[in-house]
């Protein structure tokens, strides 16, 4: 019997980032984000474990922590898009709410290509 190997970014998948999602679905918050810390101990050096941190805390409402995920993901894979457009949208979900961090929204703007139409776009659907 051939057992398929996986590569780290389908072992991501279905071991972390499927269960963290149907957690998520549960509204089981901190053990969705239990998962994703789980994912950076075995992936330390994954831009995608850290944009799991950054998905996780943005559903429950920790915009720093999220951030800090997506900033750390960024960093890991400078050319990783899925964690600029994470980080936009947690920044423009940010300022709606009213966190006015302007150095930081300024240093997004730099930084992330289309940042002003991401942020047009999320206005308009949410």
């Amino acid at each position: 019997m051939n057992v398929p190997i996986m590569n780290t970014e389908q072992t991501l998948k279905s071991k972390y980032f499927i269960p963290a999602n149907e957690l998520l679905a549960e509204g089981k918050i901190d053990e969705a984000i239990a998962l994703a810390q789980a994912a950076i101990q075995e992936y330390s050096n994954n831009a995608n474990a850290y944009r799991l941190q950054g998905i996780v805390h943005d559903r429950a409402g920790n915009l720093e922590e999220a951030i800090s995920g997506y900033w750390k993901a960024i960093e890991l894979d400078p050319a990783f898009s899925r964690a600029y457009a994470g980080l936009a949208m947690t920044y423009a979900l940010a300022y709606q709410l009213g966190w006015e961090d302007e150095a930081a929204l300024n240093r997004v703007v730099e930084q992330v290509p289309g940042f002003d139409q991401m942020v047009g776009a999320f206005f308009l659907v949410g």
